[in-house]
């Protein structure tokens, strides 16, 4: 994971910066990347279709990134900072521990479950998790992604959760309400899956009216034993 979550790991000097030329020629040769800085603010035309590429440790913030496909790639500690998603396709690939702080997804297709994120930033950056999300949510719904939508507003739902102890440390919420809304959040996600599971709540509802009724059952019976023995 990134150490600090807007930062590439690792010192300044062991990080190289390379243009469009220099980056086409490194995958001529390999098909991984590591440590590295992109500088121009366009992919490169001759990369539209990039396939089995693993980044790691690799900056394109700021990057413009249009009709272009990603096949099986991996996206390992980078940074998305900024960048503008244009009608781009993901298939099969991962992010883990990517910044996409203020970046942006239009007409774009992507799988919200390709996003996996440290729990230690839950604490430390919870809210680019939660817009990045809310962004993708937005994107899904543009293009009638039905699946992709309710993946997405699943998981910015519990990233939201999670962002109410930053809200608490600033003051915004108190201590009452934090442990009101979590519990609220909890409840409706484990009962219904936050809307999204019915056939839970409705498991939930006929458990919950056994559990009653055979209470009620025994509570009466035992009142009335009571009664005969009078």
């Amino acid at each position: 994971m990134l150490a600090d979550f807007f930062k590439l790991n690792g010192p300044s000097e062991a990080i190289e910066q390379v243009d469009e030329e220099e980056l086409l020629k490194h995958f001529h040769r390999a098909n991984h990347i590591k440590n590295t800085v992109y500088r121009p603010d366009e992919w490169p035309e001759k990369l539209r279709k990039a396939s089995g590429i693993a980044f790691e440790n690799v900056s394109l913030s700021k990057t413009r990134f249009t009709r272009m496909t990603f096949t099986a790639c991996t996206f390992t500690d980078c940074l998305f900072i900024g960048c503008l998603f244009e009608e781009v396709e993901f298939h099969n690939c991962s992010f883990n521990n990517c910044n996409f702080y203020k970046s942006n997804f239009s007409r774009c297709y992507i799988n919200p479950n390709s996003f996996q994120f440290n729990k230690a930033y839950k604490k430390t950056a919870s809210n680019v998790v939660v817009d990045l999300f809310q962004n993708l949510m937005e994107n899904s719904a543009s293009m009638k992604q039905d699946e992709f939508f309710v993946l997405s507003d699943y998981r910015f739902r519990q990233w939201k959760r999670a962002q109410l102890d930053y809200d608490f440390r600033q003051n915004k919420i108190g201590r009452f309400q934090l442990k009101w809304k979590k519990f609220k959040s909890f409840v409706y996600e484990w009962i219904a899956g936050f809307g999204y599971e019915p056939m839970r709540f409705f498991l939930f509802t006929i458990v919950i009216f056994m559990l009653i009724s055979c209470f009620n059952y025994y509570a009466l019976r035992g009142a009335i034993s009571a009664n005969g023995a009078c």
